[in-house]
């Protein structure tokens, strides 16, 4: 048996942001535009103490530093072509930002990574109606450019240039009463700083975490059919992901007993999303139901050979909001069942929670009593699956809780129609429900 004691700090220094935006119009012709800035500075210290009965005891001291600064610039142009609209513009992006890790005890390597990147996008879309029916397209161009360092010393295998087109078209259009559209959108979803960062995080002898500084952009095809009538809701979607950015569990050398979750690009995946969502209202009873079935038809590494992650997870949520005069009662429910998500399993979990709102005076006050997963049965709880191993993980995130909230607003009603004496006509009768 192993016994850790991790503790952790992090210091961070003043954020720095800094915005200055333009709205105007020129008779048809409306302009937006909008720049930022923004600067921080964070250190991080790790300490972990594992005594075991079977090795050796070990201590595990780490020190990272993260600088980062960002600059933004958007231009969006608007323009009136009798009921059509045209809009065009661009969108800059430079982010500068240089990650340091250090181990005193050089059980994992130190690392000094610089990236700077400059993202330039220039962007056009039209949208035209006929009579009920509205057409739109649109077409983006993104420029990337990226320069990866290492000890100030730039890598070349690691900079990135990307060049990369994206059009959208939709319709929309009425079926009766009911509201139907159409889209196509291609997009991008360009690995995170977390997930590039090549610092080796240290969880125990026999596990690391790291990013990958390989990682290649993903791409997406999105293709989604949605309808609204009312208070029901429905929309299904199809996406086909190439070079999608999924984790990974994998030896950390060869013939190594220590796992490291990382991450990679996978050849392509298949993800489908079906919702349905229905918001009735009968009489002081105001319902909510929202189902949502995810799936995806991934194939992983796995002991040797590969694994299929195919098992649909149903996501559902029942709101039921009761308007019993100076009372309003909720009772919600949660629940999603077994399915595969990425590269893990996830375990069903369900949740019950209760809430009662009491307003007094006009509902300036307001008493909060919130009941929490009452049941003590919320989990986020999974399998992950890797190349030598399974990840059994069993979660509960103290979520039970009892809240009780007292809120008075100075300002709720703000009319133009209401005069000096209301406002003093309330406020004798709250204090008189209080006072006596």
């Amino acid at each position: 048996m192993i016994n850790y004691y991790t503790q952790w700090s992090n210091k961070v220094t003043p954020l720095h942001q800094l915005n200055a935006y333009y709205n105007g119009t020129f008779g048809k012709l409306k302009t937006y535009f909008n720049n930022d800035y923004y600067y921080s500075n964070t250190r991080f210290l790790q300490f972990i103490n594992e005594t075991s009965q079977i090795s050796s005891n070990r201590d595990v001291d780490s020190k990272s530093n993260t600088r980062s600064s960002m600059f933004a610039s958007k231009l969006v142009l608007d323009y009136l072509v009798g009921k059509s609209k045209l809009e065009g513009g661009y969108e800059y992006i430079y982010t500068d930002r240089k990650e340091t890790y250090l181990n005193e005890q050089a059980y994992l390597p130190t690392t000094n990574d610089h990236i700077k990147e400059h993202h330039l996008a220039g962007f056009v879309s039209l949208s035209v109606p006929f009579n009920k029916v509205n057409l739109n397209a649109g077409l983006r161009f993104e420029h990337v450019a990226s320069d990866y360092y290492e000890f100030e010393k730039l890598v070349d295998a690691q900079s990135r240039k990307y060049d990369n087109w994206f059009p959208n078209v939709g319709i929309s259009f009425p079926i009766g009463g009911m509201s139907t559209s159409l889209s196509y959108t291609a997009k991008t979803r360009r690995p995170s700083y977390h997930e590039l960062n090549n610092n080796i995080q240290y969880d125990d002898r026999y596990q690391y975490e790291s990013g990958n500084p390989k990682l290649r952009p993903e791409i997406n095809h999105d293709i989604t059919l949605s309808n609204s009538y009312k208070w029901f809701y429905s929309s299904l979607s199809y996406q086909y992901v190439t070079n999608p950015i999924e984790p990974i569990f994998e030896p950390y050398k060869e013939n190594s007993n220590i796992s490291i979750l990382t991450n990679k690009n996978y050849g392509h995946v298949n993800n489908y999303d079906a919702t349905v969502s229905l918001s009735p209202k009968i009489g002081f009873w105001s319902p909510t139901l929202n189902t949502d079935l995810m799936g995806q038809d991934l194939v992983i590494p796995y002991m040797g050979g590969s694994l299929k992650m195919n098992n649909p997870v149903l996501f559902i949520k029942q709101l039921n909001n009761f308007s019993l005069g100076d009372y309003l009662l909720s009772l919600n429910f949660k629940y999603n069942t077994r399915g595969s998500i990425g590269i893990a399993e996830l375990k069903p979990s369900k949740q019950f929670d209760v809430e009662v709102v009491k307003s007094f005076c006009h509902d300036r006050l307001s008493l909060q009593l919130q009941c929490t997963d009452i049941f003590r049965s919320a989990r986020n709880s999974m399998y992950s699956y890797g190349t030598m191993m399974v990840l059994d993980k069993w979660n509960y995130s103290d979520s039970q809780a009892v809240k009780f909230t007292l809120r008075y607003n100075f300002n709720k009603a703000k009319s133009k129609y209401k005069n000096r004496s209301e406002e003093r006509r309330v406020g004798k009768e709250c204090r008189s429900r209080w006072v006596g």
